[in-house]
C-alpha cells in the first residue's frame, strides 16, 4: 500500500498488487495470463490482501 508523499494522513492510498494487476490486464486483454487471472478468481485474492492491509 502506498500512500501520497505529501500528505502522509490521507485517506487516500494505492495498493500496488491490485494497481499493477489491473493495469496489466488491461494493457495485456489477450494475454494467458489474464485469462488465468479471471477463471482462477485471482481478483479476488487482491481484493483480500487489499482489505488486510487497511486494517
Amino acid at each position: 500500500m502506498a500512500r501520497p508523499l505529501d500528505a502522509p494522513d490521507s485517506t487516500e492510498y494505492i495498493h500496488y498488487g491490485t494497481h499493477f494487476t489491473r493495469m496489466f490486464m488491461r494493457c495485456y486483454p489477450e494475454r494467458v495470463t489474464t485469462a488465468r487471472i479471471e477463471t482462477e478468481g485471482r481478483l479476488k485474492v487482491l481484493d483480500r490482501l487489499r482489505e488486510e492491509a487497511l486494517a
